[in-house]
């Protein structure tokens, strides 16, 4: 979404994706309503839509089903491709095979050749990126 935003602005945007392809992530795939809603995602990205919830523990076991969805389930590689065709008609300029491999005050370096210099930086990598680990000095 930031990234959809961004390239829709008069700024000079580089998204960096550090695999081939987008959504190539370990992570789960799961979306709550709110998620689905602020990002307009389509029926046809959407995997499983679950009402049933079950929780166990030694004593006792419950469940309940809800009248409507409450999370819903995307394959992460059709969700990714479906973010990244959202992209075409912006202005960014998008790498794939782009891993951040060092940030500086006023550049990053990729695949650790590759500089770039920036003015604002944003990072959506996952808790262990070097942009996150930057940007959490910031602090």
């Amino acid at each position: 979404m930031c990234a959809e935003i961004l390239g829709k602005s008069d700024l000079k945007v580089l998204l960096l994706e550090k695999n081939d392809k987008f959504g190539e992530k370990v992570c789960a795939g799961g979306l709550t309503r709110k998620d689905m809603k602020l990002l307009n995602i389509p029926d046809n990205v959407v995997e499983h839509k679950i009402t049933k919830t079950a929780v166990h523990s030694r004593r006792r076991k419950s469940s309940t089903n809800a009248p409507e969805a409450f999370v819903f389930t995307v394959n992460r590689i059709t969700f990714g491709t479906w973010q990244r065709n959202r992209l075409k008609n912006t202005g960014m300029e998008v790498m794939t095979n782009a891993k951040v491999t060092k940030v500086d005050a006023d550049k990053i370096v990729v695949n650790n050749s590759d500089s770039y210099g920036y003015k604002y930086l944003v990072g959506a990598d996952g808790y262990s990126s070097v942009v996150r680990k930057f940007l959490r000095k910031k602090d």
